[in-house]
């Protein structure tokens, strides 16, 4: 796993993680992984983009992972 990270306007560390092995066939973004299966909100608060979006909207339509629930709070939302 290969990690790189920044900071976010309001300070929290933000980064990203990347797979390698077999099972990945090549390199893997952990995040986008998680966001297809719908085990992951993409934040909707800051910069994004356009193809994290397009994962979870497609996780979305097709009601996997968290998506099945009918009610569902946002983990920003969450924490205020």
């Amino acid at each position: 796993m290969f990690p790189s990270h920044g900071a976010a306007p309001e300070g929290r560390i933000t980064g990203s993680v990347v797979a390698e092995g077999k099972e990945t066939s090549g390199r893997e973004d952990v995040g986008r992984a998680l966001i297809c299966l719908g085990l992951a909100w993409q934040d909707q608060r800051g910069p994004s983009s356009a193809r994290l979006r397009s994962l979870e909207q497609k996780a979305r339509r097709e009601e996997v992972g968290l998506w099945q629930q009918a009610s569902l709070t946002p983990p920003w939302a969450w924490r205020e």
